[in-house]
């Protein structure tokens, strides 16, 4: 949590729980798997060239276990690393070039769609910021309420967008619904 006075500055900046990490994460160790796996096959048929291979399956290996041993200090190394690997032993050689677009793709899209989810509160609206940032005024908004590391929002058009808030985040839920009531009632009163 912040809190500051400024006009465009974010009087609240919180964290939401990533319900979906776990997910994420095994998708990227099985792809990531999968490209040990072309690695190793193309290794054992290969006539030439062959330690490329070696070497980029031992890199996203050694990745990997490092990964699963520091699980839970939370220093892993993002899966983009991997799939750029992946993506530059795939299209250094042949038979296997067309599977570099993918990982390639993933690559550089990985970051920014497993990146923080964040909730910037402010005089001026509401803005979340994801994969893609989107903002709301105050007069969109019905109702905000946190409540047992729950954040809620009820927008006029009968979305509501409900998630969990990250633990390590401390607030004063009381203050904080209080501050959000007084923004939506003054966007009441200026319209």
């Amino acid at each position: 949590m912040m809190s500051t006075s400024g006009e465009n500055s974010p009087a609240y900046l919180i964290e939401l729980k990533d319900v979906q990490a776990k997910r994420k994460s095994v998708i990227g160790m099985l792809l990531s798997i999968l490209a040990i796996i072309i690695f190793i096959t193309r290794w054992e048929t290969a006539k030439e060239n062959y330690y490329l291979d070696i070497f980029n399956a031992f890199i996203i290996l050694a990745g990997l276990i490092y990964n699963y041993i520091n699980k839970k200090a939370e220093k892993n190394i993002p899966y983009r690393f991997f799939f750029f690997a992946a993506a530059v032993g795939l299209g250094l050689l042949y038979p296997f070039n067309i599977l570099s677009i993918p990982y390639l793709l993933l690559a550089f899209t990985e970051g920014p769609l497993t990146g923080k989810q964040l909730v910037e509160f402010s005089s001026s609206g509401v803005i979340i910021k994801s994969w893609k940032k989107s903002q709301y005024e105050w007069d969109t908004i019905q109702s905000v309420v946190l409540k047992d590391g729950v954040l809620t929002l009820d927008f006029k058009n009968n979305y509501i967008l409900q998630r969990e808030i990250d633990s390590s985040v401390s607030i004063n839920e009381s203050a904080f619904n209080v501050w959000c009531a007084g923004c939506i009632h003054q966007a009441a009163f200026v319209d």
